[in-house]
C-alpha cells in the first residue's frame, strides 16, 4: 500500500509539473503575441543605472506607437528634462535612435539595451522577437505577476533581462539588466495603460 502511494504521489506531481510546464510555454507564446499585437501603450518610467562608481536615477515618460514609433522624455534630473529620444524599428536589427537636437551620452561603454536611452526598443524588440530562457509566476502586493528572462551575447559579453509583467495585462512593471553578472539597469514602471 506505501509503494502504490508512493508511486501515485509521483505520478501526480509529474502531471502537475507537465501541466505547469504548459502553462510557461504559453505564457511566453502569450507575451510574444501580446507585444506583436500592441499598438500603443504610455507609462512613466524610474530608471536607476549603476556604472559601477555611482548609481544615476532617471525619470521619464514613455509613449509606444506601433505605426509611429516610441517615445522617450527625460523628466529628472532637472538639467536634462524636456529632451525627447525617438525610435523606430521593432526588431534589433532595424532598431534606430535619434535625439531631437541634442547627443546624449549615457554610457559609451555601454551594450546596446543597458541604458535608458535605448532600454525600451530593446525591450519591446526582445518581447516580439524572442523566446524568453525561463519563465516563472510571483505575487507581489496581491498582484499576480508573469516574470521572464531573456539571456542574449553582444560579441562577448553576457546580457540577461529580467522583466515582471503584470498577468493579466502583461504590461510591464519592473525589469533588471546584467551585463557580465552585474546588474545595470533598473525600471520601475508607473501609470501604465
Amino acid at each position: 500500500m506505501k509503494k502504490k502511494l508512493c508511486i501515485l504521489s509521483l505520478l501526480i506531481f509529474l502531471c502537475g509539473c507537465n501541466i505547469n510546464q504548459d502553462n510557461i510555454e504559453k505564457s511566453a507564446d502569450k507575451i510574444k503575441q501580446t507585444y506583436s499585437d500592441l499598438s500603443d501603450f504610455q507609462t512613466e518610467i524610474k530608471f536607476l543605472c549603476d556604472s559601477g562608481q555611482s548609481i544615476l536615477e532617471y525619470d521619464c515618460k514613455f509613449e509606444y506607437n506601433k505605426e509611429y514609433g516610441q517615445t522617450l522624455t527625460i523628466e529628472k534630473p532637472d538639467s536634462l528634462s524636456g529632451i525627447v529620444i525617438n525610435s523606430t524599428g521593432t526588431s534589433k536589427d532595424n532598431i534606430s535612435i535619434n535625439y531631437n537636437d541634442t547627443v546624449l551620452d549615457f554610457n559609451v561603454n555601454a551594450q546596446f539595451g543597458t541604458s535608458p536611452a535605448d532600454f525600451m526598443p530593446n525591450l519591446i524588440a526582445t518581447l516580439i522577437s524572442n523566446e524568453p530562457d525561463e519563465v516563472w509566476e510571483e505575487t507581489q502586493s496581491g498582484q499576480k505577476l508573469l516574470v521572464a528572462r531573456y539571456e542574449t551575447k553582444t560579441g562577448d559579453m553576457p546580457i540577461s533581462s529580467q522583466v515582471w509583467l503584470y498577468k493579466t495585462t502583461l504590461l510591464p512593471m519592473y525589469a533588471e539588466v546584467y551585463t557580465d553578472g552585474q546588474r545595470v539597469l533598473q525600471a520601475f514602471f508607473t501609470q501604465t495603460n
